[in-house]
Formats: C-alpha cells, structure tokens, sequence
C-alpha cells in the first residue's frame, strides 16, 4: 500500500477545514433535496404525483451533486504539492527511497478518497428518490458514476497545476480559470460557432464544433442519460457519453504528467 496514501489520510482526517466542507456539502443537498419533499409533503395529498415528485429529488440531488463536486475536487487537490514547498517538505518527501510517482498517487488518492466520501453522502437522499419512484436505479447509478468520473478528473488536473506552479494559491487560481474556460467559455465559443456554421451550410462543420465545444461538457452525460435524448438515439447518445469520457481520461492523464513532472523538476 502507498505510504503517502495513508499520510495524505491522516492529514486530511485532522484538517477541520474540510469536516466544515463536507458539511456544507451535506446541508446543501439536504435544503435542496429535503426541501423538495418537505413541500410534496405539505401539499394537498391530492397533488402529490409520487413519479414526478421522485423525478424532482432525483434530478435536483444528482446536479447538485455534480455541480458542488466540480467546485469542490479542485479545492482537495489543487494545494497539495505546492503546500509542500511553501512548507519546505517537499525535499524530504522527495528524498525518501520512492520515485516521484508514488508521491503522485498517494496525494491523488488522497484526494480522490475525499471525493467518494463526499459523494457517498448523498446516498440517502437519492435512494428516497428511488423509492418515490424517480429515476430508474441503472439512470441513477450511471448519472451518480459519471459525476465522480468528472470530479476526479478535476482533482487530477488541479494536482497537475499544484505540482507545476509554486505557490498554492497560483494553483487555486489557474485551476479555477480552467473550469470556467472549460465549462463557461468553451460552451460560449461552441454556440457561436454553430450560428456561424450555420451561414456557410457545412454540415460537417457543425459536427466538429459540437465534439469540440460541446460534447465533452462535464453535464453534457447527465442531461443526455436525465433526458428524453437516451430513448430516441441510444447509440448515438452512448457513443457521445463515451466520447465524453475519453476526453475526460485524457485530460487527466495530462494533469498526472504535469504533477510528475513538478516534482521531478524539483530533484533536478
């Protein structure tokens, strides 16, 4: 077992910072989820649709869920190597008989470990949408999967960002800056491109833009498996949540060289 794993653990355990995170996190969901059947509940029993009621809970947790995850998986990992060299402890972890990618893995499951964690805590207010007759479990599961898949992606990039810049908070910024582009402006560029596209006709054109801009939006799985869009075109929507996927790898395979890369920049 990597020893880092566990030194990220204990540190993390003792750092009241994120208790005060993951309670925030678990208030959030319960105003949101809660409040939804809270108001089902107090209404006239006559109105209450329990599919749409479960419909309501289960899209409502698991957006939430996705959008507070995205935010939060920077924050876990995007401190953790440059932290090391404001604290000058970085020497002596780089000193001790393991390569640098044992470092690595250890602060990134650290920080995925957190990431499960949060999103575990979740669970029940998705199962009383499942009982209420919601979301199918498979929909549910898939949607809940695809969240964490992103915001471990996330995690990765941003511990790329700590390893590659000294200072925390560079890290904190340029990872913030990096889901605005990707989530903000990535998006904005993709729709004029299509209004453009649209005046020259090229078909083909469209397409690019829209796998370029659009298709591997961190919510664009979950809008398609949440939709009606699964039912009409279920190969061409499993082939885009795929693709989606296969960017996400990517780009987290690049976070993980580029956190490599810092720490050996830092022996050499």
């Amino acid at each position: 077992m990597n020893p880092f794993f566990w030194l990220e653990i204990r540190i993390r355990a003792r750092e009241k910072r994120l208790w005060i995170i993951a309670l925030f996190f678990l208030l959030s969901v319960f105003l949101f989820g809660g409040g939804i059947l809270a108001i089902a509940v107090l209404s006239s029993s006559s109105d209450v649709v329990p599919g749409a009621l479960g419909l309501g809970i289960s899209s409502t947790v698991l957006f939430w869920h996705g959008a507070l995850m995205i935010v939060l998986a920077p924050l876990a990992s995007a401190g953790r190597i440059a932290q090391e060299r404001e604290q000058r402890t970085l020497p002596a972890l780089i000193n001790t008989p393991v390569n640098t990618w044992s470092i690595v893995r250890g602060k990134l499951w650290g920080s995925w470990t957190f990431i499960l964690w949060l999103s575990a805590l979740i669970l029940p207010f998705l199962s009383i949408g499942l009982v209420w007759g919601g979301i199918e479990f498979w929909r549910m599961a898939a949607c809940m999967a695809l969240n964490i898949l992103v915001s471990l992606m996330f995690a990765t990039v941003a511990l790329g960002f700590s390893g590659l810049f000294g200072r925390s908070l560079t890290a904190y910024l340029v990872s913030g800056t990096f889901m605005i582009a990707w989530m903000v402006l990535l998006p904005i560029l993709g729709s004029i491109g299509l209004a453009l596209s649209d005046i020259v006709e090229w078909e083909g054109l469209q397409t690019f833009i829209s796998y370029l801009c659009l298709f591997n939006h961190p919510f664009f799985p979950i809008v398609m498996l949440v939709s009606e869009a699964y039912e009409l075109e279920p190969a061409l929507t499993t082939f885009r949540i795929a693709y989606a996927i296969a960017v996400w790898c990517v780009v987290g395979g690049i976070g993980l060289l580029l956190a490599n890369r810092g720490l050996k920049r830092e022996v050499y």
